[in-house]
């Protein structure tokens, strides 16, 4: 039963059948020349194959910028078939025999022709002149010299002047704001994953300031995958087993509708928001914390103070006792001195005497 639930639910992806069509063209292109037909290269299957790029992220953005930009190109395409079938008409009104000269413009439809081929290159020249772009063999002379075939020659000019200049410009600048358009949306997105939950929405400031760590919301209280594992268990749940929450969640899950999930709140704020005389204590504003700091600065300036003056008394107290101290040394050395000297004095006597 379970097996036959996954070949369904495969079956519905699209993605599924295109490896199967992958799969089954490079079988094809993997079989000897000529196995399907005598004249068949079964190689070029594998140039289908390449349409998978589109399926890499490079290409996922060129198809992407299409999609963005296809009203804008779609409406200049518009304009420039417009265009070009006023000039591709106009010059069959006008310079018929001159375009008959050089090309096949014997009908309005088949001159149309020719001036959509030429004009979607960029130059009605392909219209009217030869191969090698030449409308007449040399300029004129002077200003009444081939003055059809000088109008000829500007009212080509001046196609080529709207294609360049106006039609490419606007083409060019409608994918380069497509491309613009594509890296906003992506710069967005990251800026509202970084700055937002997202289950709730909150931001990240003001989790911050209320809550704690912006982090840990969306790890812990809101993280997005546990609602998503939450998701796929209720669907694998049988009905009669679901709880009341679980029931509820299933009803809006079934009708497509987002309404059960906790939209600019979470459980940690209303725990504040019931208790806000707590809050409101809690709550530290940047006045306060200015106040503190500069209270400490003055306690700690203070306090350095009064031990730099403590300090310079302890100085002077210990330079007064060292020098009381010398000063006491000097009058006990003082009277052991004269002591030396009389007893050196009576010494030399009592040699005088036992010379004698």
């Amino acid at each position: 039963m379970e097996a036959c639930q996954f070949t369904l639910s495969l079956a519905k992806q699209p993605m599924a059948w295109w490896s199967v069509f992958t799969c089954l063209i490079a079988v094809l292109g993997a079989l000897p020349p000529g196995t399907i037909s005598e004249n068949e290269q079964n190689c070029f299957f594998c140039t289908i194959i390449l349409f998978d790029y589109f399926r890499l992220p490079a290409g996922q953005m060129v198809m992407e910028s299409l999609f963005e930009g296809g009203e804008g190109l779609w409406n200049t395409f518009k304009v420039a078939m417009i265009l070009i079938t006023i000039w591709a008409v106009g010059g069959f009104i006008m310079f018929e025999d001159e375009i008959n000269e050089n090309n096949d413009c014997t009908t309005v439809y088949q001159c149309w022709y020719l001036g959509v081929d030429a004009g979607f290159r960029g130059d009605m020249v392909g219209m009217h002149g030869t191969d090698h772009d030449d409308i007449y063999d040399a300029h004129a002379l002077n200003w009444g010299d081939k003055s059809k075939g000088q109008f000829q020659w500007w009212y080509v000019i001046f196609f080529l002047a709207i294609w360049d200049f106006v039609i490419a410009g606007i083409i060019q600048g409608q994918i380069v704001d497509a491309f613009a358009e594509i890296r906003q949306a992506a710069a967005d997105l990251k800026a509202d994953k970084e700055d937002k939950c997202l289950v709730c929405s909150l931001e990240r400031f003001t989790l911050e300031q209320n809550v704690g760590s912006f982090q840990d919301h969306t790890e812990e209280s809101h993280n997005p995958w546990s609602y998503l594992f939450f998701m796929v268990f209720l669907d694998e749940l049988r009905d009669d087993l679901e709880t009341g929450m679980q029931n509820f969640v299933t009803q809006h899950l079934d009708a497509k509708s987002s309404d059960f999930l906790p939209v600019r709140v979470c459980f940690d704020m209303q725990q504040l928001d019931r208790n806000p005389h707590k809050q409101a204590e809690e709550e530290i504003t940047m006045e306060q914390v200015l106040n503190e700091v500069k209270a400490m600065s003055n306690s700690l300036s203070v306090r350095m103070s009064k031990q730099e003056s403590d300090i310079n008394n302890l100085r002077k107290l210990v330079e007064r006792d060292s020098g009381a101290v010398q000063q006491q040394d000097a009058r006990l050395m003082s009277p052991r001195s004269g002591n030396l000297g009389d007893n050196a004095t009576r010494a030399d006597d009592s040699d005088d005497r036992t010379d004698a």
